[in-house]
């Protein structure tokens, strides 16, 4: 019975469940037509006036990359500007106080869709971006968790063959005092070529573990850059919401009951003041930062996607290590046979292949000379350990490889994030420079010809006697 009283309470909260993943597939089936006009226009509008990328030869030049940043944002600092003009702007006619002349009830229909429509473009921005740009970044995390699992298995697969030749080493310097000295100088040269490999799977693990450590920390980066520019859509639309709900409470109640005991008709009321002073004047400057730094970002995203491959190469040897660049140079920009990893597998590939060849070629007098039967099975053991390092130079070939990192930049970033993030700003620009100055005028406008339509109305003819 309690089993049965739970399944019962339970099926509510597994059908809203279930609804909700249908509805989320039901839109992303159903939304694949529009990402053709989402996308497409902003990477070309974007590229076609943002600054070249440092090339891969300014890597070492710190002031090639200031300068480089300088002017991706030098064009956000007109944003700035035109922020603070206009919040300064609402603020003044906030102060101010202008008559008015009403002979009729002022409608709130204009003022109201007005609202409307400001709410409208930037909820629009903010869906365009977590329809999008939010979805860009998710996909670039996606890829760098499977570049991190699969470097964490290269690492356990590295650490296991290292241990496997070590031991093997061991075991023929234990069997080597029970052959005679042509058989010990045999398990001398197998043992010789078992350390050069060792050494370079050795090596191949560091090399691992250090991509792995840079690739956690970009991991971090892209995490952190994902909260932040959600934040700053998240922030904008709810105080651009706040923003008009407050003065339509404040228009609408202005239509229901005077605001002062005495008729001032030149005077706008204190509610008004307050709401242009403490959410219009702030959410404009805010508004305004936040669109300044987001196009800031958008126009160095679109000259890095004008040649992504390229830059990527650049960007890479500015801010990671020589080994890291040629790891990315090898799977991106092209131009190279090989990279360190791929060079250590090979390397400790060719020592184990020769140290296989002097067993199998060996195993003859080995069986005279030797009393241990244990050296004989040495070969079995490089022919598993050659098999394992195939599966690793298999896990590194490049067409295993791009596909990642094609979901990861050329489309998570340079496709969907670029598109989102545009969509958002020019839409933080229209709400800025357009609709929420014009709001706040227009409602003090409204305020001061109700106020005056009040006065009108309470102005009584004299009668004389």
């Amino acid at each position: 019975q309690v089993g049965c009283q739970s399944h019962y309470r339970a099926a509510p909260v597994l059908m809203a469940i279930r609804w909700r993943e249908s509805l989320d597939a039901h839109l992303v089936h159903n939304a694949t037509w529009a990402m053709p006009y989402l996308q497409s226009p902003w990477r070309a509008a974007a590229a076609s006036f943002a600054p070249a990328f440092p090339s891969p030869s300014d890597q070492a030049s710190d002031q090639v990359w200031i300068r480089f940043a300088v002017i991706c944002f030098g064009g956000a600092l007109t944003l700035v500007f035109l922020g603070v003009a206009l919040s300064g702007a609402v603020l003044t006619r906030t102060l101010c106080c202008f008559s008015a002349n009403a002979l009729k009830r002022p409608s709130l229909a204009p003022f109201i869709c007005l609202c409307f429509l400001t709410a409208a473009i930037m909820a629009i921005g903010a869906l365009a971006y977590l329809f999008l740009g939010h979805r860009g970044l998710v996909a670039l995390e996606a890829e760098l968790e499977w570049f991190l699992r699969e470097a964490a298995t290269l690492t356990r697969e590295g650490i296991f063959l290292s241990d496997s030749t070590g031991r093997a080493v061991s075991a023929l310097a234990v069997a080597a005092p029970s052959c005679a000295s042509s058989g010990a100088s045999i398990f001398q040269a197998i043992g010789r070529e078992l350390d050069i490999a060792r050494t370079a799977l050795d090596a191949f693990v560091s090399d691992i573990a250090g991509h792995n450590s840079r690739l956690q920390y970009t991991l971090a980066g892209a995490r952190d850059m994902s909260r932040m520019v959600l934040f700053a859509v998240v922030l904008p639309a709810a105080l651009v919401l706040s923003c008009c709900t407050a003065l339509a409470c404040v228009a609408w109640r202005s239509q229901r009951r005077p605001w002062y005991s005495e008729c001032d008709c030149c005077c706008c009321p204190y509610s008004v003041r307050g709401v242009g002073a403490l959410l219009f004047a702030p959410t404009i400057l805010l508004v305004s930062l936040l669109a300044a730094g987001e196009f800031g970002v958008g126009i160095a995203t679109a000259s890095f996607c004008r040649d992504v491959d390229r830059n990527v190469v650049s960007y890479v040897r500015h801010v990671a290590t020589v080994a890291d660049a040629s790891v990315v140079q090898f799977y991106v920009g092209g131009g190279m046979s090989s990279h360190a990893l791929l060079d250590e597998l090979r390397q400790a590939n060719e020592a184990l292949s020769m140290a296989r060849g002097l067993a199998a070629s060996s195993t003859g007098i080995l069986r005279k000379v030797c009393a241990d039967t244990l050296a004989f099975d040495i070969g079995r053991g490089i022919d598993a350990s050659t098999a394992s390092l195939e599966v690793l130079d298999q896990a590194l070939r490049p067409e295993r490889v791009y596909p990642h990192y094609n979901g990861a930049v050329r489309q998570g970033i340079c496709e969907t994030m670029l598109s989102g993030l545009a969509w958002l700003v020019l839409c933080e620009i229209v709400v800025v420079a357009v609709c929420l100055p014009t709001q706040a005028f227009v409602a003090h406008r409204l305020l001061e010809r109700a106020q005056a339509w009040r006065c009108s109305l309470s102005v009584q003819p004299r009668v004389v006697a």
